[in-house]
């Protein structure tokens, strides 16, 4: 069967964005934020808790405020930027100290660090996420769809659409099957080879997990035969 076309590659690049761990001092947080997700995948990490007044907010990469891990600072009272030596371009910071980031990417994933300085006080909060790659329906393919019952040796490929970690799993006639031998996978568990008893029409489906996603592809039947 024909594989359908590829999808377009800004489905790729969803993302899903989760908050693993935020460490704060004083009364400090940040909360991290998912915007626009369906348009180019951004993220705000927003301040809660910060003084008011003559502040200066300064964003580093890593955990830690080391000036080669700055990403960006921002002063109220000059109204001012300076971008550090981390910054790709797509940071940004608020006149409130959030962080900005646009068009995520996987390697955005890890530790962020806010410094606060005000008159008399220092406050630091440090929060981390791990972005990942949404799973998209995988495709179902069959090597023949007329098959002769106990005679006709048939394979399904299942194709991601991913490119990220994820596990393949086969669901409902193949897992008798494989148990029993019936069905025989292949060492990347993207293809299953067999044959079919009379009764064995479907469905037949594949799926695609990971720790936060999973996708199935849909059903797939045969018309098996007996001489």
């Amino acid at each position: 069967m024909e594989l359908p076309p590829e999808p377009l590659l800004f489905k790729r690049l969803l993302l899903t964005v989760v908050l693993l761990a935020s460490t704060v001092a004083a009364e400090l947080t940040l909360n991290p934020e998912h915007l626009d997700e369906e348009k180019d995948g951004s993220l705000i990490w927003r301040i809660q808790g910060a003084p008011t007044g003559d502040v200066n907010y300064t964003w580093y990469r890593g955990n830690g405020s080391l000036e080669e891990n700055m990403l960006i600072s921002y002063n109220s009272s000059s109204q001012s930027r300076i971008c550090g030596p981390e910054n790709t371009g797509r940071e940004n910071v608020t006149d409130k100290g959030f962080l900005t980031i646009t068009k995520l990417q996987f390697n955005d994933s890890g530790i962020y660090t806010l410094g606060v300085t005000s008159p008399g006080d220092y406050q630091v909060a440090t929060g981390q996420i791990q972005i990942w790659e949404r799973l998209l329906t995988p495709n179902l393919t069959v090597s023949k769809v007329n098959v002769q019952a106990y005679m006709d040796e048939v394979t399904f490929t299942c194709h991601p659409n991913n490119t990220g970690d994820f596990q393949i799993e086969w669901h409902g006639i193949f897992l008798t099957g494989i148990k029993t031998g019936q069905w025989k996978v292949s060492s990347d568990n993207r293809t299953i080879t067999g044959w079919v008893f009379p009764f064995q029409t479907g469905p037949y489906r594949c799926s695609l997990s990971s720790l936060v996603s999973w996708e199935s592809s849909e059903s797939m039947w045969l018309n098996v035969y007996c001489e």
